[in-house]
């Protein structure tokens, strides 16, 4: 048997250091012409649609990686979720990638997860694939990608960049990620080498990413389930959340501008910081804030200045109905608007009062230890001390209190986590960790 060498993951990289190395790098211009890329992989990359499961829904970074890439790039994410090397080749998308992919066009490879499987018949005949074997043995994880993918892209005259797995939200009993992959992160790694491609280790990029925020901080990177019997107490230790997908495709990127494929001069490294820092509009917010409370219902009545083709129309209007926003008095909510800190909390406060969430009648000299509380206003200064109170707002380290900034993705998904935690103390979950691996990364149609 092949020995399993695997390098100890030592130096934990954090965000920010990620992205000022970023900023400080030339950025190369691309050419003027722009190209096709292509990605296939599984439900880490894949696009996610209304993903109804979940109440913190699933993202893969492939739908957010054009967000990092110049104007003119077209990226076409074909990943499903559930999918190995192996069992991608019999889908639709895969025959679109035979018939479209063309020269001077980009193709990102990235599968692992589902490729380990092989626990059923039907896995070890339709998606299990050996990570031992060389890339001439049929049957072989190495003999998939470069079978069913490399050589596909080079017959076309096309350029493969390969990936390895990104990680699992998996922890060892010291704090730091453990090695989930086996074989199939290093098969990459050397099958990379072997026909000359680039190769992103997203592998090590993750695990590095994840040891630096921790047990606790990768938590927000993740999707929660509304049956909170299912994963670790509700939580999906394996899909990203639609923050965590934002984020691990700059991670992507970041890796992919520090390769020598000619694709790095379409990455746009000054874009790297919105992964975290970009604003929230009032209307995504109230949507997620309905969503993660679970409540359901068709609204009857809507704000004027909401369309109707907008995702959020509904939440909206059930919003409205509830009494969690009256608008701007002239029967406007202006959706498309950044969402302020202080009308996040004042919306959220709302909502878990008529939960039975929220700590009312709090003392308000509670919010005198955050940096600009005194500017908070008259109206809204009870509703965020209950929050504070409640727990929602944690502390200084939360720099939530500032009611005239405006609200980062990285803090609304931490007030969902923590809406999500309240409820889960409600509920009585007699089950955890009921679903396996496979069951949990089953094929489904995910757009």
């Amino acid at each position: 048997m092949k020995a399993i060498l695997k390098k100890v993951i030592s130096a934990a990289v954090s965000m920010s250091m990620i992205f000022t190395a970023c900023m400080s790098a030339q950025n190369v211009f691309a050419d003027e012409t722009a190209k096709k890329i292509y990605i296939v992989g599984d439900s880490t990359a894949c696009i996610y649609g209304k993903d109804d499961k979940y109440a913190i829904p699933r993202g893969g970074w492939g739908m957010y990686f054009q967000d990092y890439l110049k104007d003119g790039t077209e990226v076409i994410d074909l990943a499903l979720s559930g999918r190995s090397s192996k069992s991608f080749t019999s889908e639709e998308d895969y025959q679109k990638l035979k018939n479209e992919l063309g020269s001077g066009d980009y193709l990102i490879i990235q599968f692992g997860h589902n490729d380990q499987k092989k626990s059923s018949d039907e896995d070890l005949e339709k998606r299990y694939t050996d990570p031992e074997g060389g890339k001439d043995d049929e049957g072989s994880f190495k003999n998939s990608l470069y079978t069913n993918y490399i050589k596909l892209a080079q017959e076309k005259g096309a350029n493969p960049i390969i990936l390895t797995p990104v990680t699992r939200r998996s922890f060892d009993d010291k704090g730091k990620i453990k090695d989930v992959h086996g074989l199939y992160d290093d098969a990459v790694r050397e099958l990379a080498s072997e026909v000359g491609i680039p190769m992103v280790d997203m592998t090590k990029i993750t695990a590095d990413y994840y040891n630096s925020i921790g047990t606790e901080g990768s938590k927000k990177l993740h999707a929660y389930f509304y049956d909170r019997s299912k994963g670790e107490g509700g939580l999906d230790n394996t899909h990203y959340n639609q923050y965590g997908a934002r984020i691990a495709a700059a991670l992507t990127a970041k890796g992919l501008f520090d390769t020598d494929s000619d694709l790095k001069n379409y990455v746009d490294t000054s874009k790297f910081s919105s992964a975290d820092v970009v604003n929230v509009t009032r209307g995504v917010f109230v949507d997620q804030l309905i969503r993660v409370l679970g409540i359901e219902g068709e609204a009857q009545s809507n704000f004027y200045d909401v369309e109707k083709t907008k995702t959020y129309y509904n939440s909206v209007g059930l919003a409205k109905e509830m009494g969690l926003t009256e608008g701007n008095g002239q029967g406007a909510f202006k959706p498309s608007h950044y969402l302020t800190r202080e009308d996040m909390m004042v919306f959220t406060a709302k909502a878990l009062a008529q939960k039975g969430l929220l700590e009312e009648n709090a003392d308000v000299a509670l919010l005198d230890k955050f940096k600009d509380s005194d500017a908070v206003s008259d109206y809204a200064r009870q509703y965020l001390a209950d929050m504070v109170q409640t727990g929602i707002i944690n502390g200084t380290a939360d720099n939530m209190i500032q009611p005239d900034y405006f609200t980062t993705r990285q803090q609304v998904v931490t007030v969902l986590t923590r809406i999500y935690n309240k409820l889960s103390n409600l509920e009585e979950v007699t089950e955890t960790n009921t679903q396996t691996l496979d069951e949990l990364e089953k094929v489904e149609n995910t757009k």
